[in-house]
This record gives C-alpha cells, structure tokens and sequence, in this order.
C-alpha cells in the first residue's frame, strides 16, 4: 500500500510505502567445512514473514538544486523452521539489514547555448546485517555507510558527456559478506567491500 504525493507545484514529492508478504517453503543454505571437502546442504525452512516501510522524498529549492532522501525499515522472521537445521524461530535473515537510507543532492546548470553541468553527491548508510542464514555459520557485518560524489558536463543536444566519479571517497573499510568455520575448520572469512575509486566516463549517444 502506497501514496504518491506532490506538494507546491511538484516542488516537494513524498511516496511512502508500506507493505507485508508471507512466505513459504522458504530455502535455507548451510555450509560446513572439513579438511577434505565442503559440504553445502540446502533445506525448506518452513513458513517465514516481512513487513516494512518505504519512504521516498525530493525538494527541487530551485531549478537548478534539488534534495532527496530514501528511506526504508524492514523487519523479517521466521514463523516456523520446519525440518531446516541450523536456524530457530529466532534466527535472523541473511543481508536483511533493518534500516537502509540514501542522502543527497543535485545540482544541475546549462552554460548558454554550449552545455549543461550537474554535480552530486549521496551518502547511502547500511545497517549491520547477518552475513549467512544458519547461525552457527553467520557472522554481524558491522553497519557502514559510504559517500560517493560526481560531475558531468554534456553536450547541449546530450549526444556528448563527460564525467568524473568518486565512489567511496572517504575510503570506509566495511564487510559485504562473510563466513565463520570456527567450529569446523577452526577460522572465519570476511568479503571487504570495494575501497575507494575514481574514474572518467566518456560516452557518445547516437
């Protein structure tokens, strides 16, 4: 169930959403680790439920400048396991942080008749998530957020565009994924996110 609204000309835009589903016969992956072979075990976890909220927000101040924000909470859980080993009713769900949002804004400008220019820049924030499904195997992937900024310059009728990038310009260290075999193999494994890049993109539309 959602609303899209518009405010002040369509100067201010508001969409909130909410929305609930019911799963079933949900999949559940488990690993485990000897030191000969790895053995992956996929099990039917039952019945399970999400419910969350989404909201979306822009305000144009001018023309040429605009804010926006997104936002969504989201809480998961099991209503039955069934015959799955390695989760309980209590388990969290793997990559389902229960708050995400994005933070930024636009700036955009034409230089008389020769190009147009826009410069922006968001800050989109994480929170911690469960790296696996299966407790014995998971691990808290701490909660992180990331900045990342970018200028471009096109051509007046677009066919030209030129533009430099920066994702991760603060250069946060933070965890996209992640293993723990301490109970199998003795030791834990941790997937680093990408570190901070800078580039150049040059298209040609035709």
């Amino acid at each position: 169930i959602g609303a899209r609204t518009e405010f002040f000309g369509g100067a201010i835009r508001i969409n909130p959403t909410v929305f609930y589903a019911q799963w079933r016969d949900v999949q559940v992956q488990s690993v485990n680790v000897n030191a000969s072979t790895l053995e992956v075990y996929v099990d039917n976890a039952a019945s399970a439920h999400s419910q969350g909220l989404e909201l979306e927000m822009q305000a144009a101040v001018s023309r040429q400048l605009v804010f926006f924000a997104n936002g969504a909470l989201l809480r998961m859980r099991y209503d039955s396991v069934g015959d799955a080993s390695g989760i309980t009713k209590d388990s969290r769900f793997m990559r389902a942080p229960k708050l995400t949002y994005t933070v930024g804004g636009r700036y955009q400008n034409s230089v008389a008749n020769w190009f147009h220019y826009v410069f922006s820049a968001n800050w989109n924030w994480q929170d911690d998530q469960a790296s696996n499904a299966t407790d014995d195997t998971s691990l808290s992937l701490p909660a992180y957020g990331l900045l990342s900024l970018r200028a471009e310059v096109k051509s007046i009728n677009d066919v030209l565009e030129c533009a430099l990038f920066v994702t991760n310009a603060l250069d946060e260290t933070y965890y996209v994924g992640g293993t723990d075999y301490t109970g199998s193999a003795g030791t834990r494994r941790l997937g680093l996110g990408r570190p901070r890049e800078a580039g150049i993109s040059l298209p040609y539309n035709f």
